[in-house]
């Protein structure tokens, strides 16, 4: 009988060690920022009975979030199409976690 044996891609379609660590990151930037869009609505509960919102308050910050989010976007996706996208993912980030 023939043995079969495993054809392993050529080695220059293996991605890097770097490639794959910056695939990574990147996911894990994905996740952080949708985590975060998932908890507005999930916060705004506590603060809600805390601090006696009514529901069209709820629905205004709730609004005010979500359009701070997409007008933040929008010029980083100008600033990463025109420069560094590195620089633009790491001023994000430190920008959106201080």
């Amino acid at each position: 009988a023939a043995e079969i044996k495993p054809q392993l891609p050529p080695p220059e379609d293996v991605p890097s060690a770097r490639a794959v660590t910056v695939l990574l990151l990147c996911c894990a930037i994905g996740a952080v920022c949708a985590l975060d869009r998932v908890l507005i609505s999930i916060a705004i509960l506590p603060m809600a009975e805390q601090f006696a919102y009514s529901d069209s308050t709820k629905g205004a910050i709730a609004a005010g979030f979500s359009l701070g989010y997409c007008l933040g976007l929008l010029p980083a996706g100008v600033l990463a199409s025109s420069g560094s996208p590195r620089q633009v993912l790491l001023g994000g980030l430190v920008v959106w976690s201080a």
